[in-house]
């Protein structure tokens, strides 16, 4: 069964394309180099007992793996204020670092990831701030190969508040979604 789409996803390949066009500034890109190194405590390589492999809805800091062998795990939302930058223009945003493992015996093709964030019902929009290294995702064109891990961190323009925020993380279009929700 094909997982719903939503109506407003932003997808990772979109926010590269508008930097290119927005913020053209030499900054380094929010994705680390895909490395066989283990990604540390907390990371989507690490297994969580108990952890159902279709949980759609979780808590910052699980992990869902989808049936195509990627693990995805989202630390909790960090808020902060974008500088004068930033596009759109916001007072207040927050940001996700999103974690990818590939256990699939096939590369993991990066253009495929999608997030959305919503906080208290409303759909956020997708913020690029250069000065503070929100650039978008930096490799979307690239392979994430099997075994291996990679990070990626997202910003979003947010209303000032401590309103649950939630990410929804969808690493194919043909299978389901995870929704990472928490405070």
């Amino acid at each position: 069964m094909r997982a719903p789409r939503a109506r407003h996803r932003t997808t990772i390949l979109l926010c590269a394309a508008a930097l290119t066009c927005v913020a053209p500034v030499a900054v380094g890109g929010c994705a680390s180099p895909a490395t066989g190194e283990s990604a540390g405590a907390g990371s989507a390589s690490e297994p969580v007992p108990g952890m159902r492999a279709h949980n759609t809805d979780l808590e910052f800091g699980q992990r869902s793996t989808f049936d195509n062998g990627v693990a995805v795990r989202v630390a909790g939302p960090r808020t902060f204020t974008p500088s004068d930058a930033a596009y759109p223009s916001s007072d207040s945003a927050v940001a996700f670092e999103i974690s990818l493992r590939n256990g699939s015996d096939t590369p993991y093709q990066l253009s495929q990831l999608a997030v959305s964030a919503t906080m208290a019902g409303a759909e956020l929009r997708e913020i690029v701030d250069p000065r503070q290294g929100f650039t978008g995702f930096a490799g979307a064109g690239d392979d994430l190969p099997s075994g291996r891990s990679t990070h990626v961190t997202v910003a979003f323009a947010a209303a000032d508040g401590e309103a649950a925020v939630s990410l929804t993380v969808q690493v194919d279009p043909d299978l389901h979604t995870a929704r990472f929700t928490g405070r």
